[in-house]
């Protein structure tokens, strides 16, 4: 009875005090068919903001590749009107396809701020390809290179991005009194239990 009672606690703070994805960023998927380039020349970002510390557990872009290949997708500080230092990045196999959500699962602390999500092809990638366009809820600030510079300010591009969020769950008020009213009621009828168990034995 007390490995259940220890169960059913754990249990019960879990659901309370858990972590909650969030879908941080979800633009909606542009039609395929058009869109701009993406190659060694020529990436693109776009600016999104997180609202609450936790970690993004996840990236993905939009992307049609002729050719697959591998492609990076980078995190940044904010830069203005631009992406600014780069914080994380991570690389993935894009496969053939005329245009689906593509990316990688990622583990980026991040706080409260404004970020830029870059989509990058190297040097020594095979892809080709491009970020079909426009979304159906693109993000208002977007920046792209050209030829290899530096990135710079790019408004209506309207690509593809998704991105999720892992954040502690901190329950209010509400939540907090019943888990320990559930928490006292489990003790009292273990309580309970354990008298009446006793009583039964003395008889």
């Amino acid at each position: 009875m007390r490995g259940l009672l220890v169960v059913a606690m754990v249990l019960a703070f879990a659901s309370a005090f858990g972590a909650v994805d969030l879908t941080v960023v979800d633009t909606g998927a542009p039609p395929n068919g058009s869109g701009t380039t993406l190659n060694v020349a020529q990436w693109q970002a776009s600016q999104f903001s997180i609202l609450q510390a936790g970690t993004i557990t996840s990236v993905e872009g939009w992307i049609a590749a002729t050719v697959a290949g591998a492609i990076q997708i980078r995190l940044y500080a904010d830069g203005g009107h631009a992406p600014g230092t780069a914080l994380n990045t991570t690389s993935f196999n894009a496969i053939s396809s005329e245009g689906q959500w593509q990316g990688a699962a990622v583990s980026w602390a991040v706080t409260p701020g404004t970020y830029w999500l870059g989509y990058e092809v190297l040097p020594n990638s095979t892809y080709a390809g491009y970020m079909p366009r426009p979304a159906p809820h693109p993000l208002g600030n977007e920046a792209s290179t050209v030829n290899g510079g530096a990135y710079q300010e790019s408004n209506g591009l309207d690509i593809g991005v998704r991105v999720h969020e892992s954040v502690a769950n901190v329950p209010d008020r509400g939540n907090t009194a019943a888990m320990l009213f559930l928490t006292v009621s489990l003790l009292l009828t273990h309580k309970h239990l354990r008298v009446r168990n006793a009583a039964a034995m003395i008889f």
